[in-house]
């Protein structure tokens, strides 16, 4: 099991302004779900992560995630390698009007980007 899955998207300019032009000024909560794959351990299950409730300012925008986990059932020996697959957000989102706000984005790493993710585990 891989626990304590945590970290942080930034948004980008364009996507700031998209949200905030929907009249969000912040997110109240939501999961993020940061799915990691291995080609000889596949995954069994996910749990998301709750977001951390923030007010956004100025650009940067960032969202931080902590506490999901994944199981994953490997050989019974050899080394896994753990790659990044793929981000999901559903953001519940801030609007000062109290009015009901909520979309569900779905990020994938652009190519040549650094996901900053490449453990190894030992197994036997």
């Amino acid at each position: 099991m891989i626990s304590g899955v945590s970290g942080s998207v930034t948004l980008s300019p364009a996507a700031h302004a998209n949200l905030t032009a929907g009249g969000n000024d912040g997110l109240t909560g939501g999961f993020t779900a940061a799915f990691v794959e291995a080609a000889n351990a596949p995954r069994s299950s996910t749990v998301s992560a709750p977001d951390v409730p923030a007010m956004w300012g100025p650009d940067p925008v960032a969202i931080d995630f902590a506490g999901g986990r994944q199981t994953h059932k490997a050989a019974a020996s050899g080394t896994v390698t753990f790659r990044a697959d793929r981000l999901a957000l559903i953001l519940s989102l801030h609007r000062p009007d109290g009015a009901p706000a909520g979309p569900t984005l779905v990020c994938a790493q652009t190519p040549g980007q650094n996901a900053g993710f490449s453990p190894t585990m030992p197994i036997g």
